[in-house]
C-alpha cells in the first residue's frame, strides 16, 4: 500500500515538473532555466543537450537521481518543458521497488516540486 500511494504522489508530481512558453525567446530563457536545473539537480554531467532534449548520463551510483529534460511542441501550439528523473536500484525487476526506492522517490519529488516554479516564465 504505502508504495502504490507513494507511486501515486510520484505521478502527481511528474505530472506538475512541466513549464508552457509561447513565443522563441520565452522558451529559449525557459529551456537555459531547464538546462541550468538539470546540471544543478543531477549527479552527472549532461551527456546529450540539443533543442528538444537535455540528458545526463546514468550514474553508476545505485540511489542517485538523475534528470533529463524534453521540449515539445503541444497541440495549441504552446511549447511545454517536462523534467524527468529516475535512480538506479529505484525498481526491482517485476516492477515493484527496489532497495533504494524510498531514497530515490524523496529525490524525485523534491526536484519535480521545483521545477516549475524555478524554471517557469515568472523569473
Amino acid at each position: 500500500m504505502a508504495f502504490r500511494n507513494s507511486e501515486a504522489e510520484l505521478e502527481l508530481a511528474r505530472e506538475h515538473a512541466q513549464v508552457e512558453c509561447a513565443g522563441p525567446q520565452a522558451c529559449a530563457q525557459a529551456w537555459g532555466r531547464a538546462r541550468l536545473f538539470v546540471q544543478q539537480h543531477s549527479a552527472t554531467p549532461i551527456e546529450r543537450l540539443d533543442d528538444n532534449t537535455i540528458e545526463t548520463r546514468m550514474p553508476h551510483e545505485f540511489g542517485v537521481a538523475y534528470f533529463w529534460a524534453l521540449r515539445l511542441k503541444a497541440d495549441d501550439g504552446m511549447t511545454v518543458i517536462r523534467l524527468k528523473g529516475l535512480c538506479r536500484g529505484m525498481y526491482s525487476v517485476d516492477g515493484g521497488p527496489g532497495w533504494t526506492y524510498r531514497s530515490c522517490a524523496a529525490q524525485l519529488r523534491e526536484a519535480q516540486n521545483e521545477f516549475a516554479r524555478e524554471v517557469g516564465e515568472a523569473h
